[in-house]
C-alpha cells in the first residue's frame, strides 16, 4: 500500500522547482521590458507637445494618440498576465515601467527636462500609471476569486 501523498514524489518536486525557476526567469525578463517600454514611450510622449501650438487638429491628434497608447498599454499588460499565468508578470512590468518613468521625469545631466509640466505630459504620466495599476488590480482580483487562472490550470 502506497501511503505517500500525490504530488510528493521526486518527479513532482523537480517539476515544481522547474516551474518556480521558469516563473522567476519570466519576471526577470519582464521587469526590464517594462523599463524599456517606459523609457521609450516617455521619450515619445515628449513629442506630443511638439505641434500643440498649431491649434485644434494637432491637439486632437495628440489626445487621441495618448488614449490609444493607454489602451494598448493596458492590453499589453493583461496579455503578459495571460501569457505567464500569474499577475506577478503585470506587477514586474509595472514596476519597471514606473521606475523608468520616474527617471525620465527628473532632470537629465544637461539640465533638460524630457517631460514638462504640460497638461498632455501629465495626462501621459497619470494615464499610463492608471492603466498599469488597473491591469494589476484586475489580474489580482481574478486570481483571488479563482477565476480563469484556477479553471485553466494557471492560464488567465
Amino acid at each position: 500500500m502506497n501511503t505517500s501523498r500525490p504530488g510528493s514524489g521526486p518527479e513532482d518536486q523537480r517539476a515544481r522547482g522547474t516551474a518556480v525557476l521558469v516563473r522567476l526567469a519570466t519576471l526577470a525578463a519582464v521587469a526590464p521590458l517594462g523599463a524599456v517600454v517606459g523609457f521609450a514611450s516617455s521619450i515619445c510622449a515628449g513629442w506630443l507637445t511638439r505641434y500643440w501650438e498649431a491649434g485644434q487638429p494637432a491637439q486632437l491628434i495628440a489626445v487621441v494618440a495618448l488614449l490609444v497608447y493607454v489602451a494598448l498599454l493596458y492590453t499589453g499588460c493583461r496579455l503578459l498576465v495571460w501569457g505567464s499565468g500569474t499577475p506577478d508578470a503585470a506587477m514586474a512590468f509595472t514596476t519597471g515601467f514606473v521606475v523608468a518613468l520616474f527617471v525620465v521625469i527628473g532632470y537629465n545631466p544637461g539640465g533638460d527636462i524630457v517631460l514638462t509640466g504640460h497638461m498632455i505630459h501629465n495626462a501621459f504620466q497619470l494615464g499610463s500609471m492608471l492603466a498599469l495599476a488597473s491591469a494589476v488590480v484586475v489580474s489580482s482580483i481574478r486570481k483571488a476569486r479563482g477565476g480563469r487562472f484556477a479553471a485553466r490550470g494557471g492560464r488567465g
